[in-house]
């Protein structure tokens, strides 16, 4: 789509935009937790791993 549209066409365009765009900040952040959930889940892990070890 041409940037410069007017009026109704226009309208359409810049909210399409607008979508994609805090679509695209959302997908950011679920990556970023997720991949904070998984570094909290692996260190969980590892420390009852370690636990068990040393016989606690």
């Amino acid at each position: 789509m041409p940037i410069d549209q007017a009026g109704v066409d226009g309208k359409i365009y810049d909210t399409f935009i607008e979508i994609i765009s805090l679509n695209e900040k959302m997908m950011e952040e679920f990556t970023e937790a997720g991949n904070s959930i998984g570094k909290k889940s692996s260190l969980q892990k590892e420390s009852k791993l370690l636990l068990l070890r040393n016989g606690a």
